[in-house]
């Protein structure tokens, strides 16, 4: 899926095999119970289409978490994203304990700015990130899960 022009052209372009291996291994190496990536199956063939997740970043000197999700092109447009995001946003407060998340956004990337939209984040501003690129930074806050009575 990294491989793919198609798939990659909001996230810096495609991805050769060796650097797509090594990010796994870094990522489950890190095995931060807050922030971690899964798999996204189909849901009619559970054939993997994706990931999904939380990514930390450093946007202007702040630190942020980043809802994150990555899809087959073949897979957008099917509201995928929107469940992903929707659940992400469920998980981040309950059992994550997590009070913002972010989306940084490709400017050309209408569609995942609807999305965001949908989960409730708002557009704060435009950043510039370490490679130059322009994105769109979109958040929203996450209520505190009161603790069982």
């Amino acid at each position: 899926m990294w491989a793919k022009p198609e798939n990659t052209k909001y996230v810096g372009g495609p991805r050769d095999h060796e650097s797509v291996r090594a990010s796994v291994i870094r990522d489950a190496a890190a095995n931060d119970d807050k922030l971690r990536l899964w798999p996204v199956l189909a849901r009619d063939s559970g054939r993997l289409v994706g990931t999904c997740g939380f990514v930390e970043k450093n946007v202007d000197g702040t630190p942020e978490v980043e809802l994150v999700y990555f899809l087959d092109y073949t897979f957008w447009g099917l509201g995928y994203a929107t469940e992903i995001g929707l659940a992400l946003l469920k998980e981040a407060g309950a059992a994550r304990g997590l009070r913002r998340v972010i989306a940084l956004i490709d400017p050309e990337n209408l569609a995942s700015e609807r999305v965001a939209e949908k989960l409730g984040m708002n557009f704060e501003r435009e950043t510039v990130r370490p490679n130059g690129k322009r994105m769109r930074l979109f958040a929203v806050r996450i209520p505190a899960v009161p603790p069982d009575s």
